[in-house]
């Protein structure tokens, strides 16, 4: 899920109205200029509502692959240069599937649009493995 253009009261009040158990971080850095988003904050506002935190940022797109994306808006090239970083994720991604196996889980990351952000790419990665995903 992505936060964009919402506040941490409403990001985690849709988080519970759909039940979600744990959020799994994959930004790169854990940190936003929006009040409530940064890595401990989150956790701790997530935590008061019995949701669980956890921060994989090897699983984040690398800054200069989002720079890149930044400056020309090319989707199709930033989507080929995190798949191939992926590929070096492996052990990450396991760690991810056990997780998300456990609990009702929703991936964070900024961008509202599901489409236009790497939480897309680790999904279909993921659906291959079996798992299904709803984006909210």
């Amino acid at each position: 899920m992505g936060y964009e253009g919402l506040g941490i009261g409403e990001f985690i009040d849709r988080l519970s109205a759909v039940g979600v158990e744990q959020v799994i971080d994959v930004r790169e850095r854990a940190q936003s200029r929006k009040p409530g988003f940064s890595g401990r904050p989150l956790e701790a506002g997530l935590r008061e509502e019995g949701i669980g935190y956890r921060h994989i940022p090897e699983l984040g797109s690398p800054s200069a692959v989002r720079a890149e994306y930044r400056r020309t808006g090319d989707f199709e090239t930033f989507r080929r240069e995190y798949e191939r970083y992926l590929k070096s994720r492996e052990l990450f991604l396991v760690l991810l599937t056990e997780l998300i196996a456990l609990r009702t889980t929703a991936l964070l990351c900024f961008e509202r649009d599901s489409d236009a952000c790497h939480r897309s790419l680790i999904c279909r990665k993921l659906e291959r493995r079996g798992f299904s995903f709803s984006h909210l």
